[in-house]
């Protein structure tokens, strides 16, 4: 299900299968004016981090294509993760750059893809660890290159069974609700 705040005729309309799969993850989407930001000049997406599904949903309700930043784990080493969102990326949703603090050195193919005009997709706390401090990268990045710094916001998603943190009461599928 996808709810629109902000739903003009500048916002292209999200093809039928992305939308058939967020309704079957349970996420239910508000655009507002940074998912017009996303189509304009390229820009920093933040979000909170909630869960490993979080990602997924983003690139799935997101106007235009994003650089992601993701942890090597996922992108690389887990061959399952990394065989979806090499997919993902086929599909047209964006790239994924694997990033994590030990080696910041990828921050740099970030800044080149915003310096290319594509906007960038970073969780600002780089895990859905409860608790974890807010890294610098996405204001490195800004920094840099003048861009603007837009957030989004997810809950719900920490629930899931099967892609949250499973700290208190879980479900199979909670509703998530995504703000872009």
């Amino acid at each position: 299900m996808i709810v629109s705040a902000h739903r003009t005729a500048a916002l292209p309309p999200i093809p039928a299968w992305r939308r058939a799969i967020l309704a079957a993850l349970h996420v239910r989407v508000t655009y507002t004016d940074t998912a017009l930001r996303l189509l304009g000049s390229p820009c920093i997406l933040t979000c909170n981090h909630e869960s490993m599904i979080d990602g997924i949903a983003i690139a799935l309700a997101a106007p235009a294509p994003l650089v992601y930043a993701v942890t090597p784990d996922y992108a690389v080493r887990n061959r399952k993760t990394a065989a979806l969102l090499a997919y993902l990326a086929r599909r047209g949703l964006g790239k994924v750059v694997p990033l994590n603090q030990a080696n910041p050195a990828p921050l740099r193919h970030l800044l080149r893809a915003l310096r290319n005009g594509q906007s960038v997709m970073i969780f600002p706390t780089g895990t859905i660890r409860a608790g974890a401090p807010e890294l610098t990268g996405h204001r490195w990045l800004a920094d840099r290159t003048g861009c603007d710094i837009v957030s989004a916001s997810i809950s719900g998603s920490g629930a899931s069974r099967l892609f949250g943190r499973k700290e208190g009461e879980t479900f199979l599928r909670p509703r998530i609700d995504l703000t872009i």
